[in-house]
């Protein structure tokens, strides 16, 4: 459903030389990996015989063997294909293959392109020819199948990696949405693996996935590990654990609509727009039905692993420092003006401008910050805001709008009720008074705003919209308390810590509403919009993979299962998608601001829309 297919990375407890043995371990396997819904089932380089066979590959009785292997293999299969590695006599040369299994037959063996000076010779480009009635393919190029909206891969053969730009090219010009990569490489500490693979697969724009040889190999000179790994479109979203013992197989659910997206998102690939059939590989085999192993976490804005993460977090936060940076410097700005709220986005805000102050070297009195209770203020939150300007060594004053906003009320015969005039009179007036702050000390008015308030149009038009720059345009709400943690670690301040702790622990609120009885919050954002870990979840899908609504509610109950049924996905999904189309005005007259984190929204680069497109599609579904 909604073009997910699982590939299955085998590494197989490889016996060398015996290929009865490894036959069986194959079956094994391959039926393992179909029970568990896989789509396509690839093993690693000669991974019948073993890939360190040396001279004995020479011998026909191995090589009998292989090709006998492959037959009964093949005829084991039924309509998910299995990709395995054999030699293959051809003439007076030995190739290095990977047979193509599906449907109770060997429908055809690719061969490796480089000579590498070993054993086995190159294949020659563009020779179409037949081992045993087999077809035998030397430029990648196969058909397994006629169906064009099933996977394409395409299959590069062990160290043809080193050389792998042809066959990216070709692979991007003929459509293919995976490139596997069936190898045989000694293990080299030290050597960082994850990055290679998620660089092969930026490059590709798609998926690229190795499926490495393992420790069953010799180790006569070398050391096998087994360390599989798989990138997609730029991350490296899966890793087998290296130096297993047995058989190892390692899941992963490719999104073909995602990387379709992408390629169609990005100008570079424009060039290669040859789908013809006869050049790629369609495949047409059945998608998973679940997504147990797929990339799609309740959280897609914050990387998985934590070391990951805490380089993520340096990066954001030094974009917003330097972006801001080079705006004060650009413009000649004496100072740095915010309205502190003591609520999270405000905070990090503080912290970009804080840290653009220890950036440039000024003066304490650079950054100048304004706390603006109105009638909605809490104790709670006024308190953590001067709590907040003190373990940051900034100056606060405080200035009540209530009285302004009093007066603005009569002069326009507003009679006080709790409209949309009474709440976006306090977001105007904040936005005035902190404006003409900034005038007066020759400096400019930081926004703060995040992502998902700029994706929803949660935001004042001419209010908390509107500043002179924007560093939080970019980071979705999710990902700040993460920022604040990490920014809280790094300045091992315990005051800092305690007050951020704080204000993550608070709940969501505009403040803009009367207070309750014995001073309550009488609003909270989250129960009137909806959960922001939904709302985030929502817009990553929608930027990174354009997904249908129908595809993004799927998703969401598979990252969210046990926590958001599907008919409250659903009704926060057709929220998400009218505010989201329907609000765009406010985005098309956003602030600049340097793109901090994943995505931007901006209308100069980030992302176009209409301020006039209708919400039909995607809130009706």
């Amino acid at each position: 459903m909604f073009g997910f297919y699982r590939i299955a990375a085998v590494t197989p407890r490889v016996v060398v030389a015996d290929v009865a043995a490894n036959l069986q371990e194959h079956l094994t396997a391959y039926r393992t990996a179909v029970e568990n819904g896989a789509s396509l089932v690839v093993f690693p380089e000669l991974s019948l015989t073993g890939a360190t066979c040396g001279d004995l590959f020479r011998q026909d009785v191995l090589l009998n063997a292989a090709w006998n292997a492959a037959q009964e293999l093949a005829a084991a299969t039924g309509n998910v294909p299995a990709l395995f590695g054999l030699p293959v006599a051809y003439g007076n040369m030995l190739i290095d293959g990977v047979a193509i299994a599906v449907d109770g037959k060997l429908a055809n063996v690719v061969t490796k392109r480089n000579d590498d000076g070993g054993i086995f010779a190159a294949g020659e480009e563009k020779c179409l020819e037949y081992v045993k009635d087999v077809p035998l393919s030397c430029d990648e190029t196969t058909e397994t199948g006629d169906d064009e909206d099933g996977l394409r891969f395409r299959i590069e053969v062990g160290n043809d990696v080193k050389c792998t730009d042809d066959i990216i090219r070709s692979g991007v010009r003929n459509g293919a949405d995976v490139i596997v990569n069936p190898i045989a490489e000694p293990f080299v500490p030290g050597r960082d693996y994850a990055a290679e693979v998620a660089a092969l697969s930026e490059r590709f724009g798609g998926v690229y996935v190795i499926v490495a040889a393992g420790t069953g190999e010799s180790t006569t000179d070398a050391v096998y590990a087994g360390n599989s790994r798989i990138g997609d479109r730029g991350v490296c979203v899966a890793q087998a654990e290296p130096f297993q013992r047995g058989t190892n197989i390692l899941y992963y659910d490719v999104d073909t609509g995602a990387v379709r997206f992408k390629r169609r998102s990005q100008l570079h690939f424009r060039d290669f727009s040859d789908s013809r059939a006869s050049f790629a590989i369609y495949t047409a085999i059945p998608e998973s039905p679940d997504l147990r192993y797929a990339y799609n976490p309740a959280a897609p804005f914050l990387p998985a692993d934590a070391k990951t993460r805490e380089r993520f977090c340096s990066d954001v936060l030094n974009v917003q420092a330097a972006g801001l940076a080079k705006r004060m410097e650009h413009i000649g700005a004496k100072c740095m003006v915010l309205g502190i709220s003591g609520g999270l986005d405000s905070t990090l805000a503080l912290v970009a401008a804080v840290r653009c102050r220890e950036l440039l070297g000024m003066p304490r009195d650079a950054v100048r910050a304004y706390t603006l209770p109105g009638f909605g203020t809490t104790t709670q939150t006024h308190s953590n805001a001067e709590e907040l300007c003190r373990a940051l060594d900034v100056d606060l004053k405080e200035i009540n709008i209530t009285a302004a906003c009093r007066q603005h009320f009569a002069d326009l015969g507003h009679d006080g009720k709790a409209d949309a005039a009474f709440e976006n009179a306090q977001a105007r007036e904040r936005t005035q008074i902190l404006m003409d702050a900034a005038n007066m000390c020759g400096g400019i008015l930081i926004g703060t705003g995040d992502l998902s308030e700029i994706a929803l149009g949660w935001c004042t038009y001419n209010g908390d919209q509107m500043a002179m720059y924007s560093v939080n345009g970019s980071v979705p709400k999710t990902l700040i308390p993460v920022l604040l943690e990490y920014e809280a670690r790094l300045r091992n301040n315990p005051a800092f810590t305690q007050v951020v702790r704080d204000i993550i622990g608070t709940p969501i609120s505009p403040e803009l509403l009367p207070l309750g009885e014995g001073g309550a919050l009488a609003q909270k954002t989250e129960d009137l919009v909806g959960p922001y870990e939904l709302h985030d979840f929502f817009l990553y899908q929608l930027l990174n993979s354009g997904a249908e609504p129908k595809k993004i509610a799927y998703l969401a109950e598979a990252a969210f299962a046990g926590r958001y049924d599907r008919e409250t996905i659903e009704k926060w999904l057709r929220n998400f998608g009218k505010r989201f189309i329907t609000q765009q005005f406010k985005r098309s007259a956003m602030p600049d601001g340097a793109a901090a984190g994943v995505f931007s929204l901006s209308p100069r680069g980030g992302f176009a829309m209409p301020s006039d497109a209708a919400a039909t599609l995607w809130k009706n579904f």
